[in-house]
């Protein structure tokens, strides 16, 4: 360590590295816990490197993290198909799908048993599709003049690989890596329902895991209301002016010590962010005005549309009423600030009770229902906000179902097969894209092989009663630390608005670092327009 001259006495390391994270920045500036919070904020990523969260072309696509904790029976609800085409066709023998809960009578090659209203083909007795299906069917906005149905805007992946039981060893939080990837909001680049360092229950990849991302806990809209507040201080009108000089005050302090350390010998891009943040720091204080408690709260500023995507919380059936209920305050107040005014660019949804392995299929039925209500909730709100979204629905392991095809004849089991324990073989993930303005038909975002077919599965499961993944489909099948990967190709793929695939895996790695991707990873990218 040496000093920098003899009036400056910061430290200054010979062979720091040239991107220093904000971290690092407000250990070494001493800022004030608020004064922090105004920099990090509100203000650009000071020492991130000109790629970092810049680098995709502005489209800053909404993203949304959907962790169903215990390991649901996910290739039960999608259809998985059984080659390495990568499409959802090859469905082999008639017995070959009992692991994932489907009998003979279920099995996809029946007819009707395949459902194609969200592309991505689910199937009939999925919870998943059901639970789309109650807030989805029949919805439609109007585009162009023209009403259009909304799940003819959405489309989707399912891919396929291998995942621990445990959740602490399987890095599946894709919520860092999307706001990394340009998942940005003018409030706060991400919030989460848990009070976690990622806002959520799985794991981040520590290789992209940044402590300065650490997401506000937001379950309702008394918490969305403090994410912009300094208390009763703020909002007592009889403490304006001690507000505003407290805040002006903060201000000139971060300013000064900003000023200061501009002078030292930082890199270039550092030396240009900290200019760009003194120039917008006096902004602190309109930053509470815009950004009010009334504005934050949904059924304030938003009840009309919310009141829309949520017409039975206020009607409902006695036996769902806490659950409609509970779905307007997290759902909706999620919703609202990832899609309106782009306030977060990043949400992180973390829900409970997907180790439903307890001898019976409704259980697990009633599970997928919820799930596949919240993503037709996000996604119906997306439509009247018209924005565009992508929902990463993905569980550590997954549940098998009975060997012996032992069914669970209840009303609400849909006559599948009994969830009997927990498999990491079957495990998987599925990505749903709501694209505003332009149908499947009229301009998809999958990728097409030469005979035209969709290519919305990557990886496939083995024959016989369910099989299992693949695992060696592609470096993702048995490599959890790829699955990250795969799926921020395919999100940057449809920010870009590219089929070009090096222009997808290049910027990757300007965001990330080189040396992070096999050699098969291009082939995995299946999303890219967003028209």
């Amino acid at each position: 360590m040496k000093k920098l001259d003899n009036k400056k006495q910061l430290p200054y390391y010979e062979k720091h590295s040239s991107e220093f994270t904000r971290r690092q920045f407000l250990y070494n500036s001493g800022m004030t816990s608020v004064a922090s919070y105004l920099a990090l904020a509100n203000l650009p990523q000071i020492f991130a490197s000109n790629a970092y969260a810049q680098s995709t072309n502005g489209q800053n696509l909404a993203y949304v993290s959907l962790d169903c904790m215990g390991g649901i029976n996910l290739a039960g609800n999608v259809i998985m198909g059984r080659d390495s085409s990568g499409t959802q066709y090859e469905t082999g023998a008639l017995d070959s799908y009992l692991y994932m809960g489907l009998t003979a009578d279920l099995h996809p090659k029946r007819s009707g048993m395949v459902d194609k209203s969200f592309g991505l083909e689910f199937h009939k007795t999925s919870g998943i599709l059901i639970g789309m299906k109650q807030v989805l069917d029949g919805k439609t906005v109007v585009v162009n003049g023209t009403p259009v149905l909304v799940s003819d805007m959405v489309d989707g992946l399912v891919m396929a690989y291998r995942s621990t039981d445990d959740t602490s060893e399987n890095p599946l939080n894709t919520s860092i890596p999307a706001v990394r990837a340009g998942a940005n909001g003018k409030l706060a680049n991400l919030i989460g329902n848990q009070a976690s360092s990622n806002g959520g229950n799985s794991i981040t990849d520590p290789f992209v895991f940044d402590p300065v991302l650490r997401p506000p806990k937001i379950e309702n809209s008394r918490d969305a209301k403090n994410l912009s507040s300094l208390g009763a201080f703020m909002n007592q009108n009889g403490n304006r002016s001690q507000y505003t000089s407290f805040m002006n005050t903060i201000a000139n302090a971060s300013r000064k010590r900003l000023e200061m350390i501009s002078q030292s010998r930082l890199p270039a891009n550092a030396r240009a962010n900290i200019e760009r943040s003194m120039s917008t720091m006096t902004k602190a204080g309109p930053f509470f005005d815009t950004f009010t408690p009334a504005v934050l709260d949904p059924m304030q500023t938003d009840a009309a549309d919310l009141n829309k995507v949520f017409p039975d919380v206020f009607y409902p059936p006695r036996q769902f009423q806490s659950n409609l209920s509970r779905d307007l305050d997290t759902i909706g107040t999620m919703s609202y600030l990832l899609l309106h005014d782009n306030l977060v660019g990043s949400v992180m949804l973390a829900v409970g009770g997907g180790d439903y392995h307890d001898g019976t299929a409704m259980t697990g039925v009633l599970k997928d229902l919820e799930l596949g209500r919240y993503i037709g909730e996000i996604i119906y709100y997306a439509a009247l906000k018209e924005r565009n979204v992508v929902i990463d629905l993905y569980t550590d392991g997954s549940a098998i179902c009975d060997p012996t095809g032992v069914m669970d004849e209840s009303m609400l089991g849909q006559g599948r097969v009994i969830h009997v324990s927990d498999s990491p073989v079957q495990s998987g993930s599925i990505m749903l894209s709501y694209r505003h303005g332009k149908t499947r038909v009229q301009q998809p975002i999958i990728k097409k092989d030469l005979a035209n077919n969709s290519l919305r599965q990557v990886g496939h499961f083995l024959p016989g009663k369910g099989g299992g993944v693949a695992l060696t489909a592609n470096s993702m099948a048995n490599d959890i630390t790829m699955v990250w990967k795969i799926k921020m190709l395919n999100y940057i793929a449809m920010m870009e608005n590219t089929t070009d695939l090096k222009l997808v895996t290049d910027k990757f790695e300007a965001i990330f670092g080189r040396g992070l991707l096999a050699a098969d990873a291009a082939s995995m990218i299946r999303f890219n327009y967003l028209g």
